[in-house]
């Protein structure tokens, strides 16, 4: 066209130079290159979503209303366990190798129950590991509970199974009320590691209410009560 070669054949194959329209599908059995950076591969009759490489990077999803990954199965009677969605984290060119190479982390979308009418019970599942595949540390189940599979450490707090302890420089865990709301115990007990302190202590001007007070047998000093008319003490 116009003197300009469009077309030619070599012995790697068919040479397009220009653009190429296709009105119905196009089957590759090969492989496709986007050869230049910052190539965009455009979708939908208005090119509304686009995929562009970024150099040395990945890609960037852009759509006019943001972008949406949609994983889906194809799984006609999905049961609980059954996967309906999945990032993986790896690196398969690791030269070392055996773990190096398995997936290092991960997050699922997994059934928790056989999916029906009224029913599609989905916890989303995180994986992570030190050495071998990932494994579950962490379910957001269905009705939105968090479980997880080890310990938790916020800040200067740590929950290890049925212990919560602390990191802070004076070893201090503070339970605080929201407005007018009560700290409750379920438990009977409230005890401490050799010789630290539980203190009790109110806000501002309030109080603290203990309606049953029982001392344990042994060297106990109360060194100031204000305000309690009612104290016994139960050695037993």
């Amino acid at each position: 066209h116009d003197n300009v070669k469009k077309f030619d054949t070599d012995a790697d194959g068919v040479n397009v130079t220009g653009q190429i329209d296709v009105s119905t599908n196009a089957n590759v059995s090969g492989n496709i290159s986007v050869l230049s950076d910052g190539g965009v591969i455009k979708l939908g009759a208005s090119e509304e979503v686009t995929l562009t490489h970024e150099h040395n990077v990945g890609i960037q999803a852009k759509a006019a209303s943001g972008f949406e990954l949609n994983l889906q199965t194809g799984d006609t009677s999905v049961e609980s366990g059954n996967v309906l969605g999945k990032i993986t984290f790896n690196a398969p060119d690791e030269a070392g190798g055996t773990d190096a190479i398995l997936d290092g982390a991960a997050i699922e979308a997994v059934a928790e129950d056989t999916f029906a009418s009224d029913n599609n019970t989905t916890a989303l599942v995180f994986k992570t590991n030190t050495s071998g595949a990932a494994t579950e540390r962490m379910r957001i189940k269905g009705d939105g509970t968090i479980i997880m599979d080890t310990q938790v450490d916020i800040d200067n707090i740590t929950i290890n199974g049925n212990t919560i302890s602390s990191t802070d420089t004076n070893g201090n865990i503070i339970l605080a009320t929201n407005g007018t709301g009560d700290i409750v115990v379920n438990d009977d007990i409230i005890s401490t590691t050799t010789n630290q302190d539980i203190t009790l202590t109110p806000n501002g001007t309030g109080s603290v209410d203990i309606s049953k007070l029982k001392i344990a047998s042994g060297a106990t000093a109360i060194t100031s009560i204000l305000d309690e008319d009612d104290l016994t003490s139960n050695s037993d």
